[in-house]
This record gives structure tokens, C-alpha cells and sequence, in this order.
């Protein structure tokens, strides 16, 4: 049951961590768009 607690907060961690560079990536994305504009 631990183990399963301990994988399930790791997966959704990973998932966090996934979104975040995801924005990132899209700020880094967007920011050359907003100094042409």
C-alpha cells in the first residue's frame, strides 16, 4: 500500500514537473512574438 502511495505521488510529481516545463517552453516560445509586436 506504501509503495503504491509512493508511486502514485512520484507519477503525479513527474506530471507537475512536465506541465511547468511545458509553460516554460511556451514563454520561451512566445516571448520573441511579443518583442516583434
Amino acid at each position: 500500500m506504501d509503495f503504491e502511495d509512493f508511486l502514485k505521488k512520484k507519477a503525479s510529481l513527474i506530471k507537475i514537473m512536465h506541465c511547468i516545463t511545458i509553460i516554460k517552453m511556451m514563454v520561451i516560445d512566445t516571448r520573441p512574438i511579443l518583442v516583434v509586436m
